[in-house]
């Protein structure tokens, strides 16, 4: 059974989200989950499970070279063996920017102006210039903050902020610019015969004539800006689609092959759930 640390390869590695909150206003803690990965996978669904439940300890803390910007915690089941991460709303393993605008507690990020700050969690975004930011759950007309998200990228072109040629790789570089261009368009589903196999027609919930223009745009962008427009496009038409945004686009990242299948600890019952939301077919 895989744990988001055994040896194979990461994009086939299961993995768990929960929140965390800054306690003291000096460090960031998560909800720990109650139960392991190996008991929930054992259960069935619906089903609390059966046997001695598990005895959840943090075992260490671990430090990231990039996002989230503060360590997260990896803990260990005394009862079932095994030690996981545990990782913040939008994020997912060796990844370096959050999937979607949310913040360490899993509020929306909304974009407010044209300035750098921080979260509303207070954890600072490295390296964006493109947004000010806000989380407040009563806003859910706004637009969301993608640019300090993997969409970032394809924010920037489609603005004609092109990255800087100058670095080889890493943060803010054309390259790095293109592969999450590249990524954010296979999550969008829009990389149709030229990438990996897309995400099922309906997991988004956008509906298939507006989804087909987007591919079709994509497959015919000249450049780095025509297909970042193109995936800025299909964001929008996600938003107005009214869909959990988060847990989409981790199950299509699943879907497409770019990481594990992620599990969520549920708090009010006390138990991982999959993260497998399918939206209603448009």
């Amino acid at each position: 059974m895989d744990l988001c640390h055994s040896p194979r390869a990461f994009a086939r590695r299961p993995f768990v989200i929960t929140t965390y909150s800054l306690t003291a206003g000096v460090t960031f803690v998560p909800e720990l989950p109650r139960e392991c990965l190996r008991h929930a996978q054992g259960r069935a669904p619906g089903s609390r499970g059966s046997g001695p439940p598990c005895d959840i300890r943090v075992h260490h803390r671990r430090r990231r070279k990039t996002g989230p910007g503060f360590p997260l915690f990896v803990v260990e089941c005394r009862t079932h063996g095994g030690k996981f991460t545990v990782y913040p709303p939008g994020y997912v393993p060796y990844g370096r920017v959050a999937v979607a605008p949310v913040d360490a507690e899993g509020r929306p990020i909304h974009a407010v102006g044209e300035s750098t700050t921080k979260t509303a969690s207070g954890v600072a975004v490295a390296g964006s210039t493109r947004s000010s930011l806000a989380a407040d759950a009563d806003s859910a007309a706004r637009r969301l903050g993608w640019g300090v998200s993997l969409f970032g990228a394809a924010e920037d072109a489609a603005l004609a902020r092109p990255w800087s040629r100058a670095r080889c790789g890493g943060a803010e570089s054309w390259r790095t610019q293109g592969r999450r261009i590249s990524l954010s368009a296979t999550l969008l589903g829009l990389t149709g015969a030229d990438g990996p196999p897309p995400p099922d027609a309906g997991l988004l919930g956008v509906p298939a004539f507006t989804r087909l223009e987007s591919t079709a745009a994509y497959a015919s962008a000249g450049g780095y800006r025509a297909r970042g427009e193109a995936v800025m496009q299909s964001l929008r038409d996600l938003e107005r689609s009214g869909a959990c945004t988060l847990e989409l686009l981790l199950a299509a990242g699943c879907s497409a092959g770019a990481w594990g299948a992620p599990w969520r600890w549920d708090p009010l019952g006390r138990r991982l759930l999959p993260v497998a939301r399918r939206a209603r077919s448009p």
